[in-house]
């Protein structure tokens, strides 16, 4: 069974391209040029950016793989349990979709996921993993939160195993373990991850559907 064809009319076929503020651009291996137009939520964003971001650390370091304990990162991810001044937690729209996104550059940070995942909907909260045990370095992952499903799908749709961060692998795109609100496509796109790999935890609402 397969939804990909649900996506063929709303779903972009590319993704915006990083302009780093230095001057140097995202070795995406893209070769993409185009932009998507500015949204309102954007300019918000723009002129309010850190109310969408918060950082905090945790016990979890393997970037390959992303079988993160979802229900201890979803505390962290909105609350401060390691003593860190975090902003406080942000309102979520009801049908609030959360994704975790795995094989990040290192260096990437909330702007830079900002600007690539606000192409396709709009994003609520961006937390990127980090640990506090080695200087608050980045551990490659990062759950993004968009304001419905819609928005995650095609996310997912577009970007999974096919953006490129790096350059010898693409970023990881699924529904997270404690996602608030998961679709059917998202479902069927999370047990395929999960069959490819089975560290990769299936999120809660997956788990109790009888697709498989």
């Amino acid at each position: 069974m397969s939804y990909n064809n649900n996506f063929n009319l709303r779903a972009k076929p590319w993704a915006p391209r990083y302009e780093d503020p230095n001057g140097a651009n995202d070795n995406d291996g893209n070769n993409n040029n185009m932009r998507p137009a500015q949204r309102p939520y954007q300019q918000q964003y723009n002129n309010n950016a850190p109310s969408y971001f918060s950082v905090s650390g945790g016990n979890h370091s393997n970037n390959n793989n992303m079988n993160y304990n979802n229900n201890n990162h979803g505390n962290n991810h909105y609350n401060n349990n390691n003593n860190q001044n975090h902003n406080s937690p942000p309102r979520l729209s009801p049908n609030a979709a959360k994704l975790f996104v795995g094989q990040l550059p290192f260096e990437c940070d909330e702007t830079r996921l900002h600007h690539l995942f606000s192409a396709y909907g709009k994003v609520e909260h961006i937390h990127i993993l980090r640990d506090a045990m080695n200087g608050n370095r980045s551990k490659g992952a990062a759950f993004v939160t968009y304001s419905g499903t819609e928005e995650a799908d095609t996310a997912i749709f577009t970007l999974h195993n096919r953006y490129r961060m790096l350059t010898n692998r693409a970023i990881q795109v699924s529904y997270a373990k404690n996602s608030p609100a998961i679709s059917p496509y998202g479902m069927f796109s999370a047990v395929e991850v999960h069959q490819s790999n089975p560290t990769n935890p299936l999120p809660d609402a997956a788990m109790q559907s009888t697709m498989f």
